[in-house]
């Protein structure tokens, strides 16, 4: 029987060339926290040597299998390959994680993989990256270079992304993240309604919570009086309320359970009022709605010389399509009161959405010449042009008459001791 603790390698079977840049990037990760990665970058020849090279690598040293998914891989005959004989190693439990990096329909996954829960790396690395690794750890994996060489891991990332110069260098660089702080007010407001919300004539234009005989809201008695009349109400200091996952109120006879999430939810619901309110439209996902900017939104080129670049353009023609930039918020209270802003990007033709696929292989063709900096800018210029204007230092996200979140411009920023030089054709 074969000595189980020999199998260390974690074998990424992916698209060459098409997912090479995220392959890289998961190899460089992996290795730099001590994995042993067998990642193969190069065109495959489709040798008899090459392929038992491969299948003895499988076989003998792989403790996982991280398939990359995506429109490239699931039609790649040499990576589907490598995916079946994955399927065939019986005495390694989970062997086939799959790493999703676009968004498949479920009709085009292979047989292989359909009933395995894929980890989620589409429009965020980072956060697949975490499940990942807490996959990893949870299965044993282990991590056999406790001192791995940097230098040269480096190297390995420089070596497969390009043949003509060095993508990351040693020096501090600044890196502006996609979380932008928000101030928040300090209270809430409970009413106790003489009727439901389902009873206005009239939407509510702020948002609210309505839960049993309740609603929590941000809007103040004067402004939601407007829309509902109320039989009493009291305030709650929103720092109070944090603190405790059931909040009892107890001249109601209620309590306000986890109050965390439903302040995140006013958050996010502030923000998705102000995107539509300022005439962004609706993108649907799986779990939430992404926001984009039509063609004729004011002003769809919008001026960032405060970060560096004269301006950037929000929508714009792509072949026979429109491109549009669009964005999705998430809020967080931990470790500070923020949104998590993702970046996202649209087609229409004529004025509507074109089919799914179409949006999957426009996003990845148009991907290709967007680099770091490009996203970075077009999300900057996201946040001035739904701001009140270009000085603007905050997005103020009506949450009554009176008051507003809001929310910074400028992302919280890090340094980093290495910089990434982009490709001379990013644009």
């Amino acid at each position: 029987m074969e000595d189980k603790k020999y199998y260390q390698k974690i074998f990424v079977g992916h698209a060459t060339p098409e997912d090479n840049y995220f392959s890289a990037w998961l190899s460089a990760k992996l290795r730099l926290l001590g994995y042993d990665v067998w990642c193969d970058l190069s065109e495959l020849l489709g040798g008899e040597d090459f392929w038992k090279n491969i299948e003895a690598v499988i076989r003998q040293e792989s403790i996982k299998f991280l398939f990359v998914l995506s429109e490239s891989s699931i039609a790649k005959k040499g990576v589907l390959q490598e995916l079946a004989l994955a399927d065939r190693i019986k005495d390694r439990a989970d062997f086939i994680i799959p790493l999703r990096i676009s968004d498949i329909p479920g009709d085009a996954l292979p047989t292989e993989i359909i009933r395995i829960n894929y980890i989620n790396f589409h429009n965020n690395w980072a956060s697949g990256l975490r499940q990942l690794l807490d996959k990893l750890q949870k299965d044993g994996v282990p991590s056999v270079n406790q001192n791995p060489d940097t230098q040269q891991i480096i190297g390995f990332w420089n070596e497969k992304l390009s043949s003509e110069q060095n993508l990351i260098v040693q020096k501090d660089e600044v890196y502006r993240s996609n979380w932008f702080e928000v101030s928040m007010p300090t209270e809430l407001f409970l009413y106790n309604p003489k009727k439901s919300v389902l009873s206005t004539t009239v939407p509510i234009p702020f948002p609210f919570i309505e839960e049993e005989n309740y609603v929590l809201t941000f809007a103040c008695k004067d402004c939601f009086s407007k829309y509902l009349e109320i039989k009493d109400y009291r305030v709650i200091n929103l720092e109070e309320l944090l603190k405790e996952r059931i909040f009892p109120i107890s001249e109601y006879s209620i309590n306000i359970i986890d109050g965390n999430r439903k302040v995140v939810q006013l958050i996010n619901q502030a923000l998705s009022q102000h995107l539509v309110n300022k005439g962004l439209l609706i993108y649907p996902l799986s779990a939430s709605n992404a926001y984009y900017f039509p063609l004729n939104f004011k002003p769809i080129k919008v001026d960032i010389k405060r970060y560096g670049r004269r301006s950037i353009q929000l929508a714009g023609k792509y072949n026979e399509n429109n491109w549009h930039f669009g964005i999705e918020g998430n809020a967080f209270l931990y470790p500070i009161k923020g949104i998590s802003i993702s970046s996202h990007v649209v087609f229409t033709k004529n004025g509507d959405l074109i089919p799914q696929i179409q949006q999957h292989k426009s996003r990845r063709s148009i991907g290709k010449d967007w680099y770091n900096k490009k996203w970075r800018d077009l999300l900057l210029g996201a946040l001035l042009a739904v701001s009140s204007d270009n000085s603007s230092k905050f997005v103020n996200l009506p949450i009554c008459d009176h008051s507003t979140i809001q929310l910074q411009v400028e992302p919280i920023s890090f340094t980093s001791p290495f910089g990434y030089l982009e490709p001379l054709k990013s644009k």
